[in-house]
């Protein structure tokens, strides 16, 4: 058996957190020799990628951009490239259409990493853990939800780059706000995360605008879409209706226009970093900003306290109420307090040596707990465990069947008959004796037999050709 062959199934080359989580592991496990070939979700192939690794595009096939579709598109890509090892970095349902696609698992592992954005863990989904070769969750929280439920999950702790994510000397920060006519000693609340439901959008608008009604001076900077995939118009559906003047609002389009392209620039115009989440399973976006030496806030569910810390050491954590069941595998949903958001927004913004105190524990606690190293050895443990247990499996894929011997019968030739040969195309032999070979043949067959004498390769005396 030679280098561990993996296949990546996953966002990989997206700037999602999924995306970011896949391709670290991928660039790790090319560096160790493993064999790696990635199949990205949302991905057409039609780019090529900064990866030392392939990467297949999922995207615009047959199979439709469902997770049942894309799926069946992979386990097409899984059947061809007869990996080892299938890692697949996704939600619960993706993970679940691709176990039930056909594959031939008894000569493969899979192993999967997913976020647990909220409990009760649907019933399906843990049944599926049963048949996995390893399962690791993005969170302790969902390790913990896995352990009540009698599943035992790894910990694949998502790290952040501080060569990416770093904080600029405060002139570069002054410039940047300048393009985006934000006062330099103006306060901004800044929040990293995609238009859509999940992400509690009415509740950080409403609790911006009650914290600062007072402060002209605060800002809110979205880095997201005004109106989202699902026509969720943020100005003109949230902002409008609480009365947040608009004029305090940037979007990640004003910062595009602007040239502040660069990801770890539009962080560096923060003081302070919310995401307020009905659910979440693990925000990259807040360890990002931490990286840049900017605390954050979010709610105390799910994953939000042991980003934060259950004290507060590296931000605010915002009271959770009214759960309800959401659409999520039957997951409760919590909705943030908005008053109690409201107070730790407006409590960072009066005590600003203690807003710097805890975005300087932030930035010490991901240099030290949230490497990319540690993450990718954790994945990479996962993997040479789930190897080594189904090694005898592994390696009956590589053995050739030897077609069983069978007993062959000789004619008997009558008394005085030799074998004739019949040779009706130019046969070159090699033969230790090839002029007994030659007179043993002439005769024999009806064409002429040549010996053709090999030339062997002449050298003068200095060994030169």
């Amino acid at each position: 058996m030679g280098p561990v062959k993996v296949f990546l199934f996953g966002d990989i080359v997206l700037p999602t957190g999924f995306g970011r989580i896949a391709a670290q592991i991928g660039r790790h496990l090319t560096a160790r020799g493993y064999q790696v070939l990635g199949a990205c979700i949302q991905y057409d192939g039609l780019l090529p990628q900064p990866l030392p690794f392939f990467v297949a595009g999922l995207a615009g096939k047959d199979g439709g951009m469902g997770p049942m579709g894309l799926a069946t598109t992979a386990a097409r890509q899984i059947a061809a490239f007869q990996p080892d090892v299938v890692i697949s970095i996704q939600d619960f349902p993706y993970h679940e259409a691709l176990h039930g696609q056909g594959v031939d698992w008894s000569q493969m592992c899979h192993v999967v990493i997913t976020p647990v954005d909220g409990v009760p863990v649907y019933p399906k989904w843990l049944q599926l853990v049963d048949q996995l070769d390893g399962f690791m969750t993005i969170s302790e929280f969902g390790v913990e939800a896995f352990r009540q439920a009698g599943k035992r999950a790894s910990l694949c702790p998502p790290g952040v780059d501080t060569n990416e994510f770093f904080r600029l000397p405060d002139e570069k920060r002054g410039e940047l706000r300048d393009r985006l006519h934000i006062p330099r000693d103006g306060f901004v609340v800044g929040v990293f995360a995609m238009n859509q439901g999940r992400k509690s959008f009415p509740a950080m608008v409403e609790g911006f605008h009650e914290a600062f009604r007072d402060v002209p001076n605060a800002y809110l900077y979205l880095d997201c879409e005004k109106v989202g995939a699902g026509g969720w118009d943020i100005p003109q559906s949230i902002m409008l209706p609480v009365g947040l003047d608009p004029t305090r609002v940037r979007f990640r389009e004003d910062a595009l226009q602007a040239q502040i392209g660069v990801q770890n620039e539009r962080y560096n115009l923060l003081d302070l970093h919310m995401v307020i989440a009905h659910r979440e399973g693990f925000g990259l976006p807040h360890i990002e900003a931490m990286g840049t030496g900017i605390p954050s806030v979010t709610m105390n569910y799910c994953s939000g306290a042991e980003i934060i810390g259950l004290a507060g050491e590296r931000g605010w954590l915002v009271a959770g109420t009214k759960a309800e069941y959401g659409t999520w595998g039957g997951a409760l949903d919590y909705n943030a307090d908005i008053p109690d958001l409201a107070a730790k927004l407006r409590d960072a913004y009066d005590h600003p040596a203690e807003r710097i105190a805890r975005g300087a524990r932030a930035l010490d606690w991901v240099k030290r707990e949230r490497t990319w190293e540690r993450c990718v050895l954790a994945v990479e443990d996962v993997v040479k465990a789930a190897v080594e247990k189904r090694k005898p499996d592994l390696e009956r894929k590589y053995q050739i069947a030897m077609p069983a011997p069978q007993q062959v019968m000789i004619p008997q030739m009558p008394a005085g008959q030799t074998f004739s040969i019949n040779i009706n195309a130019p046969v070159h032999i090699v033969a230790n004796n090839p002029q007994e070979f030659a007179d043993a043949l002439i005769g024999q067959a009806p064409q002429p037999v040549m010996l053709v004498e090999a030339v062997a390769e002449r050298k003068d005396g200095d060994g030169q050709a």
